[in-house]
């Protein structure tokens, strides 16, 4: 897997999860991101389909789901922590 498509898939899951959120969902729903992500990110695998079987495209999608949830969270701590002193 080319590392390069892999942040562009991950940057495109962490905007699209961001825009669906706040067009779509009401706050209560929230919590249910992470799974968004996941799905995204599963779709967006089997979209580009670099690699020869389901079961590695599939793990290919919830390293790039899991890892937009982890980026833009560890993100947002970075950004709270600085506004907070």
């Amino acid at each position: 897997m080319d590392v390069t498509v892999l942040g562009v898939q991950i940057a495109l899951v962490i905007g699209l999860n961001e825009v669906i959120k706040r067009s779509v969902m009401e706050e209560r729903h929230y919590r249910y991101i992470p799974l968004l992500a996941l799905v995204l990110g599963v779709g967006m695998a089997f979209i580009s389909r670099q690699t020869e079987t389901v079961a590695q495209t599939v793990t290919n999608g919830l390293i790039i789901g899991l890892s937009s949830v982890g980026l833009f969270s560890t993100a947002k701590n970075v950004v709270e922590k600085d506004e907070l002193g």
